[in-house]
């Protein structure tokens, strides 16, 4: 059936050997010996093991414990997870990834302290680094954990490093950013390229700070950097200076905590358009809040290749005419294109599909779809997403809202690409049965199709909300060779029991194939 797994390397059941032996040696010695262990395992692990495979050993290390941890009820027999970190963090490392504790959940309060005073006693004899993770998940009580403390000693220690991830972590603020640009008394991090802080407490006065002090920055993980661009464009101008900047990615739909009263300001207008084009030369990837009206003030930006448009400020509303004039005469620099809206139609589908002829990406979330237009076989004809890989298409903002999308639309979009990877559509499309969805799938090609997810829009927990059956599942299976992910059967008219007999059958068959069947949102 389809794609077979591929069993693990030698190099990964290497790996995973090699880890699982110097934990359980560490576990087995943490009551009798573990000072001596840890130190023994400090000083000798960096000249046995090179260090790029000592990160992998690392964070498999950490991974394992902290799912030990996580599948253990009795925890308090089980040495904490930061107790091991202590142990087997050496100065030779180039990568910290702490990402995987956020599956951990809530935390004692100490288990965090505890964390932050390794980091703090460990980060100064870190000078190798070049890549730190410490992204939580943004509720109090969670691992990993970052603070302004923190990055201090990341400025001060850390001169090499080219990737920092600290988003969700409440505790950061702008005098902790202060840290990481080079001043007088701190070396800072001028390496810096990628930068992600989302959710932080930092305020756009502070990410401004930032950008002035790190000019070769390429990416910026924060929804709100056109705000901090127009602040640093009207200091240029009150200084009469110039700033260039080497951001390649910009980021405007505005933080989570931001009211829908006060949005509008997040505007693309053209004083942030113009800040644009003074200090972003090399701007490729753009996501922006606008009115239709604003954007035709984008054809002056020539180096965008990713866009987001959304059009909300403050309520809902649609791409039109200024967004077709656009799409005409600037569709084939796009790569990636996607559009949050209240309504999209047949047209602007048209228009996309005649005028962005490289777009291997096209991304549409929109709570109505309106057939304004018919379409022909001339219109198929005049269809140029050849290239396309990822067709991801939501209609509606509840799951039981229902929507009528003409039968040849979707296929009209899809049918002259061969190199399609990924389908998802997120409707209730009363068309949706299954021999409408066979023959969709019969249409196009699905030699190389390997994500194909068929669900409601907003959540899926309604049981067979959408009239399709187990004849579908087994047709798409048998259409698209490659298929690694299909679902969601949970809202398909299907049984968990047939579901999982297939899943069964698929395991003896030793397939990739993942059958999704579980409550999500889309």
């Amino acid at each position: 059936m389809g794609v077979k797994k591929i069993p693990p390397s030698l190099y990964k059941l290497s790996l995973h050997s090699v880890s699982k032996m110097l934990l359980l040696q560490w576990e087995h010695t943490y009551n009798n010996n573990y000072a001596q262990y840890s130190k023994e395992l400090k000083e000798k692990i960096g000249i046995i093991i090179p260090s790029t495979i000592y990160e992998q050993i690392f964070e498999h290390m950490i991974d394992s414990h902290a799912r030990e941890i996580q599948n253990n009820v009795l925890t308090d027999c089980i040495p904490s997870v930061t107790c091991l970190i202590n142990s087997i963090i050496i100065p030779n490392l180039r990568k910290l990834n702490l990402n995987c504790l956020r599956h951990m959940g809530t935390v004692k309060d100490e288990e965090i302290r505890y964390l932050e005073n390794i980091l703090l006693t460990e980060l100064p004899a870190l000078n190798n680094l070049v890549e730190i993770s410490l992204q939580t998940s943004g509720t109090d009580f969670t691992l990993p954990t970052c603070s302004d403390e923190i990055l201090e000693k990341i400025g001060s220690s850390c001169p090499r490093l080219r990737t920092l991830d600290i988003s969700y972590n409440h505790t950061v603020t702008d005098r902790g950013l202060e840290y990481l640009v080079p001043s007088y008394g701190h070396e800072g991090c001028s390496e810096l390229k990628k930068l992600s802080l989302f959710e932080c407490s930092v305020t756009v006065e502070g990410v401004a700070m930032l950008l002035q002090g790190l000019p070769h920055l390429k990416f910026l993980g924060y929804r709100e950097t056109g705000q901090s661009l127009l602040l640093l464009n009207r200091q240029a101008s009150l200084s009469n200076s110039s700033l260039t900047l080497e951001l390649a990615h910009l980021n405007n739909l505005g933080i989570i905590s931001r009211t829908c009263k006060d949005i509008h300001k997040l505007k693309c207008g053209d004083r942030m358009v113009n800040a644009m084009l003074n200090h972003c030369p090399k701007l490729n990837g753009l996501k922006i809040r606008v009115n239709d009206s604003e954007v035709k003030l984008l054809l002056n930006i020539n180096t965008v290749s990713i866009l987001e448009l959304v059009y909300n400020l403050g309520s809902p509303s649609s791409p039109g005419s200024n967004t077709i004039q656009y799409l005409q005469v600037c569709g084939p620099q796009f790569v990636s294109l996607s559009f949050v809206c209240d309504i999209f139609t047949v047209q602007f589908l048209k228009v996309i599909s005649e005028s962005c002829n490289n777009l291997k990406r096209l991304w549409i979330r929109s709570n109505r779809f309106i057939c304004d237009q018919d379409l022909f076989n001339c219109d198929r004809e005049k269809c140029t997403l050849t290239n396309l890989e990822v067709f991801f298409m939501r209609i509606g903002h509840l799951e039981l809202q229902t929507c009528c999308i003409p039968r040849n639309v979707l296929s009209y979009v899809l049918h002259k690409s061969n190199v399609l990877q990924e389908i998802v559509l997120a409707m209730k499309n009363t068309l949706f049965c299954d021999s409408y969805v066979q023959e969709l799938f019969g249409s196009i090609q699905t030699s190389r199709l390997t994500h194909a997810m068929i669900l409601v829009p907003h959540k899926n927990v309604t049981i067979s909300s959408l009239n399709l059956s187990m004849a579908t599942v087994e047709a798409l299976i048998g259409m698209c060779p490659n298929l690694e992910q299909l679902g969601n059967l949970l809202v398909w008219d299907v049984s968990l029991e047939e579901v999982q007999e297939l899943r069964r059958q698929l395991k003896l068959s030793n397939s990739a194939l993942v059958l999704l069947y579980k409550i999500m949102y889309s």
